[in-house]
């Protein structure tokens, strides 16, 4: 009865219920840790990620397809093609590895200026929080120059800190990127 329900609920309404994103970042970042955290709510030590996986997941009873792109510099390339085809980018980055933060800055910018990007929400997750050196959420988002889309009124992009050893902050990242979908997806629809 509940499926009868729902099914004819979405065809009078035709309210989505599955979502696309992708997950990107710098190699060793902690993409498919995340992902591996979100659906079998364990932390599971991973390989570095060639290629694409896709993972389905479960956020406010919507399932989400989460295509996880490999961080090595010679496959970000390959990025942008997905743009076009998602609803959210969820960028990952190590907030421990300060070496790196500009390398991750410069691909964040990247992906600001693209305009297939733009139209979508983007999440970022400073990961690795539990580590003693990392960089904090305010500091993070200074540093990246991300101020301006941050202190929006309806922000486009926020600043997540998380740590998918502790399961920090994940979830509440999870669920604003589905929330800002759906705003989105609202707003559209009533113009």
């Amino acid at each position: 009865m509940g499926n009868w329900f729902t099914n004819v609920w979405d065809r009078l309404f035709n309210e989505k219920r599955e979502f696309k994103l992708v997950i990107i970042g710098l190699d060793a970042a902690g993409k498919t840790t995340i992902l591996n955290k979100m659906r079998f709510d364990e932390y599971i030590n991973s390989a570095p990620t060639i290629g694409v996986n896709t993972e389905d997941i479960q956020v406010k009873n919507i399932n989400i397809k989460v295509f996880d792109l490999a961080g090595q510099e010679k496959m970000r390339n390959v990025w942008k093609y997905y743009y076009s085809s998602i609803e959210g980018i969820i960028f990952v980055l190590d907030s421990g590895d300060t070496q790196r933060i500009m390398e991750a800055k410069d691909e964040i910018q990247n992906l600001l200026t693209n305009d297939e990007a733009k139209q979508v929400p983007i999440l970022i997750f400073a990961n690795k929080q539990d580590l003693p050196n990392a960089i904090r959420g305010p500091e993070m988002t200074d540093m990246l120059g991300l101020v301006e889309y941050v202190n929006k009124k309806t922000p486009t992009v926020k600043v997540q800190e998380s740590s998918a050893v502790q399961d920090r902050g994940l979830l509440e990242g999870f669920e604003w990127i589905v929330d800002r979908i759906v705003q989105l997806a609202q707003q559209r629809s009533q113009q």
